[in-house]
């Protein structure tokens, strides 16, 4: 995997004038590059690893949408504009309290038209899975795809990340709740 970064890593010395890389000061943004993005969304996984699809699809659905772990999983199918053919959900979110309509893209609209037909706990968009253990399943998605395993390398906030590194450069960024920090 070729996790992108961007590290700070010299700050003033307390000591005298001249700056020092003694102290780093870490700034990392990881994020997938739209060929990675493109490799996870199209994997399919093997019989013995399909309980990690539903993490897959989820993962992808906030690359594609930006949506932070916490807005997603309360998330509910009637956020929706069309659920036979949609183009944008609106909600809440938790962080500034605006309402937000985000438009749905080829990506998002595909695993959304997968899982709107599954019966899930009232009425969620996708059936309830903990944040602790969706980053379990991403780490072991990360490690049958590129063959090795980071800790930091991918969790549920890589896909935020994911949007604003890739999809942001295309123009896709309108209405998604964020100031300049992600």
């Amino acid at each position: 995997m070729n996790i992108k970064n961007n590290n700070s890593v010299c700050v003033e010395s307390a000591v005298g004038t001249t700056p020092t890389p003694a102290k780093v000061m870490s700034t990392v943004k990881n994020y997938l590059t739209k060929d990675e993005f493109m490799l996870f969304y199209n994997y399919q996984l093997d019989e013995l690893h399909k309980e990690l699809e539903l993490a897959k699809d989820i993962f992808c659905f906030q690359c594609a949408t930006s949506l932070r772990y916490y807005d997603l999983e309360a998330l509910s199918k009637s956020c929706v504009d069309n659920p036979d053919d949609p183009t944008s959900f609106t909600f809440v979110c938790k962080k500034t309290g605006e309402n937000i309509t985000i438009n749905l893209n080829e990506w998002s609209k595909s695993i959304y038209m997968k899982y709107k037909d599954m019966p899930t706990q009232n009425g969620l968009l996708f059936p309830p899975k903990s944040e602790c253990e969706m980053n379990r399943c991403l780490k072991k998605i990360a490690k049958i795809l590129w063959g090795y395993h980071r800790l930091d390398a991918i969790n549920t906030h890589t896909a935020r990340r994911t949007f604003f590194g890739h999809f942001a450069e295309t123009g896709q960024m309108n209405g998604r709740g964020h100031e300049n920090t992600i």
